[in-house]
């Protein structure tokens, strides 16, 4: 068994917590407190300020950007997550290290992705989906930020794992510190390091101001975390304005319901015959694509 191990400080427990990315023959699975579950198992529990996915003992907070990075790579098996604490470390919030030590792992990609089978707008909250088939897997989210650093409105992502590593995991989460002082009375947001969370102040500054398009490529991000959360990238595309965690898992729920999205209940191949990801989009098995509810994200403290 190959084993990458990684640490850090955790953002709304506080602390620090670890994970090993372990490659063994299997499906994605999760480890914690020596219990191990395929991620096919787990439900989204809760969405506000980042994802919590659990189930049968099993529950682990602030998840999209491991499950980004599991998507844009288009993993599809023999990944083990062992979780050692409550909540996957913050890293340097992006999902830039988790995806550059995956692909070292070299893991096989899923054969079967997900489809969009009929053209669909879903409108949810304030956040609309536009879902339409297509031969090939595109990605757009759209945002409506009124603040001078958020300069770029939209990115798109076409599945290729080379640009997901070199354009869109590199994004780092943001939040608005109005809202950080209620997030931390609420228990959430206990670390806040400027370097690796992007603050935005009410009179246009940042101590460390993003790139033009920063904000926006990190809301992409998140948006391929949800979609590899709740079953898998999608061939087709899917055009996302105003997404949020909240938003976009009560849209691919009404998605899978109307059978709009079409996942396959056929297994991912092995480490025996198929090939590493090294290509196209459509990655990740999902959580079972169950979706709890939650709140909405959107603050310091977490990925918007």
């Amino acid at each position: 068994m190959f084993c990458i191990a990684l640490g850090g400080p955790t953002i709304h427990a506080g602390g620090s917590a670890s994970i090993v990315l372990a490659k063994r023959r299997g499906p994605i699975a999760i480890r914690q407190h020596n219990t191990e579950v395929s991620i096919e198992l787990l439900h989204v529990e809760r969405t506000d300020q980042g994802v919590v996915i659990a189930g049968h003992g099993v529950r682990v907070e602030l998840v999209e950007h491991l499950f980004a990075a599991i998507g844009g790579l288009g993993i599809g098996a023999d990944l083990r997550i062992d979780v050692f604490g409550p909540e996957i470390p913050i890293l340097d919030g992006s999902a830039s290290k988790f995806s550059q030590h995956l692909r070292h792992l070299r893991l096989p990609r899923r054969p079967h992705a997900p489809r969009i089978v009929m053209p669909a707008t879903i409108q949810t909250g304030d956040s609309t989906y536009c879902f339409t088939p297509s031969s090939k897997t595109q990605i757009t989210a759209r945002v409506e930020f009124d603040h001078p650093l958020i300069v770029e409105k939209q990115a798109q992502w076409d599945g290729d794992p080379d640009d997901f590593i070199n354009r869109i995991a590199p994004a780092r989460t943001f939040g608005f510190r109005r809202d950080a002082m209620q997030l931390r009375q609420a228990g959430r947001a206990q670390f806040i390091d400027p370097r690796v969370v992007v603050v935005l102040n009410d009179d246009g500054s940042s101590e460390s101001a993003p790139a033009p398009d920063e904000c926006v490529r990190h809301k992409l991000l998140d948006l391929i975390g949800d979609l590899t959360i709740a079953g898998g990238v999608p061939i087709g595309t899917i055009e996302a304005t105003r997404p949020g965690h909240r938003a976009t898992h009560a849209a691919l729920s009404i998605a899978r319901t109307r059978g709009i999205l079409a996942y396959s209940t056929r297994g991912t191949t092995g480490t025996d015959g198929s090939s590493p990801s090294d290509g196209g989009g459509g990655g990740g098995n999902g959580a079972g694509g169950r979706y709890d509810g939650g709140s909405t994200g959107g603050s310091v403290g977490g990925s918007n």
